[in-house]
């Protein structure tokens, strides 16, 4: 499935000016897609096209697909023209997932982008983030792993759900933390206050001015998101091994990568951190500010880390040298 899948996405940049309609988007990007998972498009007893679902009112409106599992719609998938803004629909998915029963999972999108999404924070109505979300254009190892949950052959509608539900926590969860220390309110403060050890720095703080005071908090919130971010964790502990040094003068090619991303930051104080599974790089400052990470495969590939925005993003590497590509993502965190 990863080969045939890359092999697909490396096409999608092209087909893109070519599919002005939502049927043309269809046809070249969603069945495909979905017939690469490993559902057979064209029995109607797994994969149904236009399920129609009564909403409210409204009957017989047609939903564009329907994963059917035990005689039951599964999941269902509402498809734009790749030219749309999926956020302007998720209304209309909210609608048609409400509306069916036993559906467990929704996917809305517009042939390059999927999002998923199921109802983890209320039974039977849609939670208001999908718990996944892949780009064709940009797809990584990491969002493939991601998806064989969903293939044909391994779909467990039980096992998902958890997967999802910890996803969707996470999310709601960074969200509630980011809007509370952005916008603080008197009782945070106040909770925060209390929960200061050294009491004259708590009769400090107390006695600041509020305004002053919640603009502090919402520029430590700004200035913690900015450095304090994880080393990734998107693989299990069985997928890596310590990557045997070979025996002679050169250079194993763990040791090359390690050795490069030292030469890129030279002249700026960093610290590494090198464990069998992984190698962490962290400038230091007043906060250590994570710079990337080097992750050692099963199959003694390697994958350069890059924090971007909110995200880590993935990079393979065949060469040493091929860092030297993402110079400018490396240096963009000092």
């Amino acid at each position: 499935m990863k080969k045939q899948l890359k092999n697909f996405c490396a096409q999608v940049p092209k087909m893109k000016s070519m599919l002005p309609t939502e049927e043309a988007t269809k046809t070249a990007l969603v069945l495909p897609f979905f017939q690469i998972l490993g559902y057979n498009i064209f029995n109607p007893q797994e994969f149904i096209p236009e399920y129609v679902a009564d909403l409210g009112l409204k009957k017989g409106e047609k939903i564009d697909y329907a994963i059917i599992q035990n005689g039951s719609p599964a999941i269902i998938i509402e498809a734009k023209k790749v030219s749309e803004n999926l956020n302007r629909h998720y209304n209309q998915l909210y609608r048609y997932f409400c509306a069916i029963v036993h559906c467990k999972f929704a996917v809305l999108t517009n042939g390059v982008t999927y999002q998923f999404y199921t109802d983890s924070l209320m039974p039977n109505v849609l939670d208001d983030i999908p718990f996944l979300t892949i780009n064709l254009e940009t797809i990584t190892d990491a969002d493939i792993k991601a998806l064989e949950i969903f293939c044909k052959q391994n779909l467990d509608l039980d096992a998902l759900k958890v997967q999802a539900r910890n996803l969707v926590g996470e999310k709601v969860v960074h969200k509630v933390i980011k809007e509370a220390l952005t916008n603080p309110t008197t009782q945070l403060i106040d909770g925060l206050i209390s929960t200061v050890s050294n009491q004259t720095h708590a009769q400090f703080i107390s006695d600041l001015n509020p305004d002053m005071l919640a603009e502090y908090i919402s520029k430590s919130n700004f200035e913690i998101t900015a450095t304090a971010k994880k080393p990734p964790t998107l693989f299990s502990d069985d997928e890596y091994v310590y990557v045997e040094d070979d025996i002679g003068e050169e250079l194993t090619f763990r040791e090359q990568c390690i050795k490069q991303i030292e030469n890129i930051f030279k002249g700026h104080s960093i610290v590494k951190t090198e464990e069998e599974k992984f190698c962490r790089f962290d400038l230091t400052r007043q906060q250590p500010t994570y710079i990337c990470t080097l992750m050692f495969k099963k199959n003694n590939g390697i994958v350069l880390v890059i924090p971007e925005g909110n995200y880590n993003k993935q990079y393979n590497l065949n060469d040493a040298s091929d860092i030297l590509n993402y110079i400018n993502l490396l240096m963009a965190n000092l």
